[in-house]
């Protein structure tokens, strides 16, 4: 099959699923509002997680579309200029979604006057729901998660942390390979997260490292570099 063929099969698959998909989030977001009438503590539940799970969708179909992309040689990043402290802000409920999905609660804070930096906020928002969900498969028992986002000296840092220690792994063995899934409490599938959240910030121009997780707290600390201050964000 050729690469034109592959394009327009993917591009009218992600396009049929997209429609029957664009329906269930819409009435899920208007049963979540209460529009239609109270919920029960389980009905609520219920629709939290039709939410997610078609959210998640949303973003597979996307990365689909973005590895054809890859595949042809074409670029799939379309990045610009943001503020990575608004960047955040704007996807917390997103990622805040993404640890209750693993069973976990997020608690995130972010320093003022981060600072601008160049990236595909998109491919962000998909790198730390990866990272989320591989991080609680890499350690035992995780209860909680942070998210800080800190910066200093021309860089920023975005660092998920949890007091659980890392799981034992054999020596030599790279935390961020390719593994088969896991589960998590609620059944959903965990354990490729870190390999795609390593490649997709590398992509984005970030660093990303482990650190601790023996005797102290685990963090999973990725860095992007700030832009000069004289470079404006649009539309500030």
């Amino acid at each position: 099959m050729d690469d034109d063929l592959i394009e327009t099969l993917a591009d009218h698959i992600c396009h049929q699923l997209r429609g029957s998909l664009a329906a269930i989030m819409a009435y899920g977001e208007l049963l979540d509002d209460r529009v239609c009438g109270p919920l029960n503590a389980d009905q609520a539940e219920q629709v939290g997680v039709i939410l997610s799970r078609t959210r998640l969708l949303d973003r597979q179909i996307s990365e689909v579309r973005e590895a054809v992309k890859v595949g042809r040689g074409e670029p799939w990043l379309e990045p610009e200029v943001v503020d990575l402290g608004r960047l955040c802000e704007f996807h917390a409920d997103l990622w805040g979604q993404a640890a209750r999905d693993c069973g976990v609660e997020l608690d995130q804070r972010r320093a003022a006057g981060t600072g601008a930096v160049l990236l595909d906020s998109d491919a962000l928002a998909g790198a730390v729901d990866h990272a989320i969900r591989g991080l609680v498969a890499e350690v035992e028992d995780c209860g909680a998660l942070d998210l800080a986002l800190e910066a200093e000296a021309g860089a920023a840092r975005l660092v998920l942390s949890t007091a659980a220690r890392l799981r034992p792994v054999a020596a030599g063995v790279d935390r961020f390979a390719v593994r088969w899934p896991g589960e998590g409490r609620r059944g959903h599938e965990l354990g490729l997260g870190l390999y795609l959240c390593r490649s997709r910030f590398e992509e984005l121009g970030g660093t990303v490292r482990i650190d601790g997780g023996v005797d102290s707290e685990t963090r999973l600390v990725v860095e992007f570099r700030l832009l000069e201050p004289s470079i404006a964000v649009p539309g500030n």
